[in-house]
């Protein structure tokens, strides 16, 4: 993408979307823009969320060319606007892929078209991987890599994983805990990448 810009249908705008004037008429997509609303004259709704696409892009510019000198790759958070024009922009930036919460965002983000993505918290049990199994089963092209924080959950995604067999690799992320997630030391940490690392079949005959 050269700008942040993306087809859309030309959808009518009213109360029920976040930042929409109350009492004012619904309007057409394309006619926002030409009201001259802004989040501080006290007309829009809040909370909200805007964007200075000036500064966002001189912002990219930036971040992009101190990650690149540092040789790193990047997978910015979607999370917070769920923005499939700021996610793509990012990534015709240069970054590697996208972060997501959770299945439902990572599942957002694989049906508008982004198949690398960073699930950057742990799922829960054996249900929630299955869920996740389900998912990119419709994805087989997908490069989704996910944190574990025990050896449970390494063995509820091994478990998920071995059930089928359309499914994409699943990479696996063990992480140090600071006070929020992740394993809570060394022994921990290499338990889960013990639990992680594919088993080996033993030969028959």
């Amino acid at each position: 993408m050269s700008d942040l810009h993306t087809a859309t249908e030309n959808v009518l705008i009213d109360e029920q979307v976040r930042g929409f004037p109350p009492g004012n008429p619904p309007l057409p997509l394309d006619a926002i823009g030409k009201q001259g609303w802004k989040p501080y004259d006290g007309r829009m709704a809040l909370p909200l969320i805007s964007l200075d696409r000036q500064a966002f892009t001189g912002n990219v510019e930036l971040m992009m060319a101190y990650v690149k000198s540092h040789g790193a790759d990047i997978a910015p958070h979607a999370k917070t606007p769920m923005s499939m024009a700021l996610a793509e922009a990012l990534l015709a930036a240069g970054a590697w892929g996208t972060t997501v919460a959770d299945i439902r965002q990572a599942a957002v983000l694989l049906k508008a078209g982004q198949r690398r993505l960073i699930l950057a918290n742990e799922i829960g049990g054996a249900a929630a991987a299955r869920r996740l199994a389900a998912l990119l089963a419709h994805y087989p092209d997908a490069e989704l890599h996910i944190f574990v924080d025990s050896t449970a959950l390494a063995e509820a995604l091994r478990s998920a994983w071995q059930e089928r067999v359309d499914l994409p690799p699943l990479g696996l992320l063990v992480e140090f805990g600071a006070g929020r997630a992740g394993a809570r030391g060394v022994a921990a940490a290499e338990a889960t990448w013990r639990r992680s690392l594919p088993r080996r079949r033993r030969p028959s005959g």
